[in-house]
């Protein structure tokens, strides 16, 4: 019975060194990420919440996972629950200007914050190259 308790308690132990590996990352995006916005914040385009809902509902409830890297989907199954949809364009809405439920994809907030920050430093690097 020890030997039981000692081998949950050690599961139990790894499973929590995981999630803080993954509360760090998350972290440490969403403070490089707040460095971007700050130099370079998009206008918002607001997204209702029942087409959030539509969307969402259209992709089982899951986030599209677009990098690979998801944290819900590296410690469960990739669901989300009403709390944590983000609503994003899949293309820029500056470049595409839809706002329909095409032209949306629903993320957890650490995977559209690792896309929105790639966007941000794509249109840095472009802004950079036109001052050059």
């Amino acid at each position: 019975m020890a030997t039981d308790d000692a081998l949950e308690c050690a599961r139990l132990r790894e499973r929590v060194r995981q999630l803080e590996g993954v509360v760090t990352e998350v972290n440490a995006a969403l403070r490089e990420s707040t460095k971007l916005l700050v130099r370079l914040r998009p206008g918002r385009v607001q997204i209702p919440h029942d087409r959030k809902l539509l969307v969402a509902a259209s992709q089982g409830w899951k986030c599209v996972n677009p990098f690979g890297a998801c944290p819900l989907y590296r410690l469960g199954e990739g669901y989300f629950d009403e709390s944590l949809i983000e609503c994003d364009h899949k293309i820029r809405h500056a470049e595409s200007y839809r706002n329909d439920r095409a032209a949306l994809q629903c993320l957890c907030p650490y995977c559209h914050n690792v896309k929105s920050r790639r966007e941000r430093l794509a249109l840095l690097e472009a802004a950079a190259e036109e001052e050059e």
